[in-house]
């Protein structure tokens, strides 16, 4: 029984004293925090000819949390010879508390000081107690490192004395503007992005001029758009698990010269690279990569230059510098003005080639061969070389060699005719027909006709699927009309699309920058022909009855409201971008985004697959007027498309515009 007892009281008295040394060390830090701790020395000295000289020299000592801190030192230098003189330096610290122990631990040094009432002492010195003004506030504000977020998982901490900010935590940086990253107005010269980061926000650091040096993770998969434009950096490496680097991402990088690419990139944007001055001998373009935005390479000398087999879009004024011969893969749809400059003096192209830009090559070459794997001549709306004297006189010194049986075709067509000379060869394959075809640029008609088909679904009560969410089809009658059913939201066009137990696909199925007819048609014939249902576009009149309501109309502005702002996104919210669908108020019939968002193309002909009509509602990137429930605008059908290398006529921009599908009831 006494041994029991003395066990407890020992036990006990054990308890008392941890509280008791945990109090303490509380208090200790407490008394550490509240003040600053300075140990000061001054000397001086005599030299000949009145020469005198005075170093006052202190050391701070500044506890700014419970287990970190700041050292400052400072020296003043007074030499009647030399003048007056002023250093600092200062580096960050760790501490514990150990009874009336302070131990203080630097990168390099580790100092075991004693508190005895306001001194803390060692061997080396002592330091005294002393109130913090508004003085050292500030100092300690302009010397410790900055922290903040810049992600839902994401931090960084900027270190002023080497101005290196580092990034790290999980998951992806936010987008910014060009003047609102946290960073903005710190002088930054590295950065370090730790394993863990995803991907690095838009504009990020767009201008941050004084940035040389960026240490990239292997965890990145976007790069964001202009997130390093116009910084100093040299050398660049992108590991392999980044698959999109976004427009002018590097754009303006004046002293970049050495860049590693991702093996696994499949996006690059355009601008991505403009204006780097990087210079190969020879160039290959990573396996997986399917599209190049324009200009994304311009400035480059890129030397011999291979293309990979998975590419499939190449935009204007992609690739400069260029020499030897190209190859064009089978893989490659469309081909950009000005896409190849250089010394090059053979081009080969692929049996997939469908769309090439006018000047797509310029070469100060004298003389070439120019092979194509096409049996019918592609549209053309000028010469295929551009230089700088006129292009007849280019393409004049060039030989094109065609598929056997094709040569006819190419000489009767005003601009491949102007080639120095036309040589059938054996060697070559057609990848678009015979030359007795008529390349119609998808414009030809197929699928059934209206009466042939038989519903296999109940047409009252049907529903669709867009990326996994149901929607239903929402019959509209009353007016002028004969009834007929409507989307309830409007088709992304790079959205996959399902109908009832049937997966119709996704419109947009290049997952480009164009919806083109060939496209849609595929898209609408595949849809009718699993439903039975004779699905279409949708009239203008039609369109503009559905977005004002129907017979249900309340008479509002735009599409479910007087305010835009409940029912659109529009230049005024949309913060220059799309949107998901049916984040708004639906109108009076429950329909989502008629205002706004896409603009909706509609179809005033018989011909079904016509998608060159007029585009109704307005989209994100205009101003409210155009997203009334009754604006229309007609779409241009010559020229490009925008800033692409698609022509208007018989395609729309994805970016902008989209359907949204209707049918009759079925009689």
């Amino acid at each position: 029984m006494l041994l029991l007892f003395g066990v407890l009281i020992t036990t006990l008295t054990s308890c008392s004293s941890d509280n008791e040394e945990g109090g303490k060390s509380s208090e200790i830090i407490k008394t550490l925090k509240a003040n600053k701790w300075i140990s000061r020395d001054a000397s001086m000295g005599e030299g000949y000819n009145d020469h005198i000289w005075v170093d006052l020299e202190s050391t701070t000592l500044y506890f700014t949390s419970d287990n970190a801190g700041v050292i400052y030192w400072i020296q003043k230098d007074y030499d009647s010879d030399l003048g007056n003189n002023r250093t600092y330096d200062y580096e960050p610290f760790t501490y514990t508390v150990d009874g009336n122990k302070v131990i203080v631990k630097t990168e390099t040094h580790t100092k075991d000081l004693t508190l005895s009432g306001n001194y803390l002492s060692d061997n080396s010195g002592v330091y005294e107690a002393s109130p913090i003004s508004s003085g050292d506030y500030e100092l300690l504000n302009k010397i410790s490192p900055k922290t903040g977020k810049c992600g839902n998982s994401l931090s960084y901490i900027y270190y002023p004395k080497t101005h290196v900010l580092s990034i790290y935590g999980t998951g992806k940086m936010k987008d910014f503007s060009t003047t609102n990253q946290p960073w903005h107005d710190l002088y930054i010269e590295n950065v370090e992005i730790q394993d863990g980061c995803t991907s690095i926000g838009a504009n990020a650091f767009t201008n941050i001029q004084h940035v040389t040096s960026v240490e990239l993770p292997r965890t990145l998969t976007e790069i964001g758009a202009n997130s390093f434009a116009g910084t100093l950096i040299t050398k660049l490496t992108i590991y392999d698990n980044v698959i999109k680097i976004g427009e002018g991402a590097f754009f303006g990088c004046n002293y970049l010269k050495t860049v590693y690419l991702s093996d696994n990139l499949e996006e690059i944007g355009a601008d991505a690279f403009h204006a780097c001055p990087v210079s190969e001998t020879a160039f290959s373009l990573p396996k997986t990569l399917k599209h190049i935005g324009d200009r994304a390479f311009m400035g480059w000398k890129m030397g011999t230059l291979t293309l990979n087999d998975n590419l499939e879009t190449i935009g204007n004024a992609c690739f400069t510098g260029v020499k030897g011969t190209i190859n064009i893969p089978n893989s490659v749809k469309s081909i950009g003005g000005l896409a190849f400059e250089g010394s090059f003096n053979k081009v080969v192209i692929g049996t997939g080639l469908t769309d090439l830009a006018k000047s797509a090559f310029a070469s100060t070459a004298s003389s070439g061969q120019f092979y194509v794997n096409l049996g019918v001549p592609l549209t053309m709306d000028g010469c295929i070389f551009s230089g700088n004297v006129s292009d007849d006189d280019i393409q004049k010194k060039w030989t094109l060699y065609v598929p056997r049986g094709s040569k006819t075709a190419y000489s009767n067509n005003e601009y491949w005719k102007r080639f120095g000379n036309i040589i059938e060869d054996a060697s070559l394959t057609s990848g678009n027909g015979e030359a007795t075809d008529t390349d119609n640029n998808g414009t030809g008609e197929s699928g059934k006709d209206d009466g042939e088909l038989v519903p296999k679904y109940d047409y009252k009560n049907l529903t669709y699927m867009i990326d996994g969410v149901t929607y239903k089809m929402v019959l509209v009658d009353g007016g002028n009309f004969a009834p007929f059913y409507i989307m309830q939201t409007e088709l992304p066009p790079n959205a996959s699309f399902m109908i009832g137990y049937d997966y119709v696909g996704v419109l947009n199925q290049n997952l480009d920058v164009a919806v083109i007819k060939s496209e849609f048609r595929i898209f609408l014939d595949k849809l009718r022909e699993a439903t039975g249902i004779a699905f279409r576009l949708p009239t203008t009149s039609e369109w503009m009855f559905a977005a004002r309501g129907g017979k249900y109309s309340k008479g509002f502005n735009y599409c479910g409201s007087n305010s835009i702002d409940d029912v659109a996104w529009y230049k005024g919210n949309s913060s220059y971008r799309i949107h998901d669908i049916a984040t708004k108020k639906p109108n009076e019939l429950g329909l989502y985004d008629m205002s706004g968002n896409y603009a909706e193309v509609c179809n005033d002909t018989d011909d079904l697959h016509h998608i060159d009509g007029n585009l109704c509602g307005g989209n994100w990137s205009e101003e409210a007027k155009f997203c009334k429930s009754t604006y229309a605008k007609p779409q241009p059908t010559s020229g490009k498309l925008g800033n692409t290398i698609y022509k208007n006529k018989y395609a729309f921009n994805a970016k902008y515009e989209t359907i949204r599908l209707v049918y009759s009831v079925p009689k």
